[in-house]
């Protein structure tokens, strides 16, 4: 059976391409609907989605702006305390080495099944990532981790400091020429690992204090991923969307779920059946616990409730 990639991350984590998308006066409502993602779940903390429609979203945004290498783009512009736990524990590091197994431990937790890591040889080192699953034709989302990649080097490096030589996954040659931060770079194509190369140098150096902002109360930032209590709950992953819901947004039917997960709705119930559970249970289990919520919370009757949730 087809494995189902359960990493969800918040909806939050688009909120960058939200942003480009509103200056460019871009239907942006049109293309998170077409990726079966409400624009509002963008601004609600507790929304959830696929890696899978992240990756999606980043296609069709850089296909409808005609930017090529949009994910570059958005990333440039993001500040490093939106990546949430990741920077937050960059941050509590002295230097660049002493960020490494903090970055390795908040990326494994956040995102089930990636991996992000330092490797050396005898005058340079490399930032690598291998997320849990590259989904086909994810350009973009390489580009955007590539970037961000460069941003965590900077924290050490010069602040216009350039690679000389990266490593990526996809055919993104072309595209990579002619963005200024890694048009010179010695590109190495068909690795399973998104890399960039640094002078080994820059491990000893302390870090800039630049996304050090936990807000007025003190309050560390908040990751922009969850971790299921196992690397392939499928069964977690589909409450969790589920319950990110709003309280009368109706229940998906389970073709439109597994879409979001990029399987057949048969791959997904036989996942679930495997678990011992259905997606009707899940379905039924929720819609009983909001109107449960509702009786006991909202001032409506339990017509209007019913009514409402389907009963």
């Amino acid at each position: 059976m087809k494995k189902i990639s359960t990493n969800l991350v918040h909806a939050q984590v688009l909120t960058p391409y939200e942003r480009l998308l509103r200056r460019e006066n871009a239907p942006s409502e049109r293309l998170f609907d077409s990726c079966g993602i409400p624009v509002e779940a963008v601004f609600d903390p507790g929304a959830m989605i696929t890696m899978r429609q992240a990756h999606c979203f980043g296609e069709k945004a850089a296909r409808y702006t005609g930017d090529e290498s949009l994910g570059v783009s958005v990333a440039r512009h993001l500040e490093l305390k939106e990546l949430g736990v990741t920077a937050a524990a960059v941050q509590r590091s002295a230097t660049f080495f002493d960020a490494g197994p903090a970055i390795r431990k908040t990326v494994e937790a956040a995102e089930p099944g990636s991996r992000l890591w330092t490797t050396q040889d005898e005058d340079q080192a490399f930032l690598c990532y291998r997320p849990e699953r590259r989904h086909s034709g994810g350009i973009q989302s390489e580009l955007f981790d590539l970037q961000c990649l460069v941003k965590f080097i900077r924290l050490a490096a010069d602040a216009e400091w350039t690679p000389d030589a990266i490593q990526v996954t996809s055919e993104s040659r072309r595209i990579l020429r002619r963005v200024p931060e890694f048009g010179d770079a010695d590109i190495r194509r068909h690795h399973r690992t998104t890399a960039v190369a640094f002078p080994r140098a820059i491990l000893s150096r302390p870090l800039k204090d630049v996304t050090r902002d936990p807000g007025a109360d003190g309050a560390p930032v908040e990751t922009n991923g969850q971790r299921l209590s196992e690397e392939f709950d499928v069964p977690a992953a589909v409450t969790t969307i589920i319950k990110s819901l709003s309280r009368f947004e109706p229940v998906p039917p389970m073709e439109q779920m597994a879409e979001r997960f990029g399987v057949a709705g048969r791959t997904l119930q036989r996942a679930l059946s495997d678990s011992e559970t259905s997606y009707r249970q899940l379905a039924e289990r929720e819609t009983f616990r909001r109107a449960t919520c509702l009786l006991t919370e909202e001032r409506m009757s339990v017509k209007w409730i019913a009514a409402e949730l389907g009963y």
